[in-house]
């Protein structure tokens, strides 16, 4: 297993993998039965119910409706439909129970990239730095067992992330207001802490919306901040730069 870790005290960013040949996971069962390759492109996660998680799915394979009566066997799975095909291609909707990205949400971390090939599922999970890695780790284990954790990355956050400046202008076009205020009223009300010292429910009181909103605002909001750290560079940034 890699275990890279940061020099000094600095912040950080836990990237984790986690991998599965378990087949009662639908996308492992679908490349498991068939020659495809799976990869999830977005998902939404419904906090009604039994709070399933929607799936947006791009299959590779040139028989779709093979493909969709093994996603439809799954024990997991609650529904799933075809939205478009074309060439060797689907993108297909699928809802799901007992989601990896519901747990990962509850361990205060985000489940960044998702897929399966060759029988394998793998779902790489980043822990901000206000998370505990371990802990983060331990949840998602306990929740999905055979799940194992085949790669742990550290990566330090330099001081030119951490300015205000280059913080706020670096944020300023990805998040909208809305992301932004759940964002904020989260952190402050100690949603990120362990134990939580507030929910999903009280922020969407307070921003007069449905809970559902507030846990996609969350997630959209912690998705873009991530890709700024990680798209633009900022965790590979010059130190030279003086903290406001």
């Amino acid at each position: 297993m890699d275990d890279t870790h940061p020099t000094g005290d600095r912040p950080s960013v836990t990237e984790l993998t986690f991998t599965t040949t378990d087949d009662s996971y639908p996308l492992v069962a679908l490349t498991t039965q068939l020659d495809a390759t799976v990869t999830i492109l977005d998902w939404t996660q419904s906090t009604t119910g039994t709070c399933p998680t929607s799936w947006f799915v791009c299959v590779s394979s040139a028989d779709p409706d093979s493909a969709l009566e093994v996603l439809r066997g799954g024990e997991r799975t609650e529904s799933v439909a075809l939205l478009d095909h074309r060439a060797d291609e689907s993108l297909v909707e699928m809802t799901v129970t007992d989601s990896v990205a519901r747990t990962v949400g509850d361990a205060g971390a985000l489940l960044w990239r998702v897929g399966a090939a060759d029988g394998e599922g793998t779902a790489t999970v980043l822990v901000p730095p206000v998370a505990d890695a371990e802990t983060v780790a331990e949840h998602v284990h306990r929740e999905h067992p055979s799940l194992d954790l085949t790669s742990i990355v550290t990566h330090p956050v330099t001081r030119t992330f951490l300015t205000r400046r280059s913080f706020q202008h670096s944020l300023e076009d990805e998040l909208t207001e809305r992301q932004w205020e759940a964002l904020r009223l989260a952190y402050e009300g100690g949603y990120f802490e362990r134990p939580r010292e507030a929910t999903q429910s009280g922020v969407a009181t307070e921003m007069g919306i449905s809970q559902e909103t507030v846990s996609q605002h969350l997630r959209a909001a912690q998705r873009r901040l991530l890709q700024v750290v990680f798209d633009e560079g900022l965790l590979h940034g010059s130190d030279s730069e003086t903290a406001e």
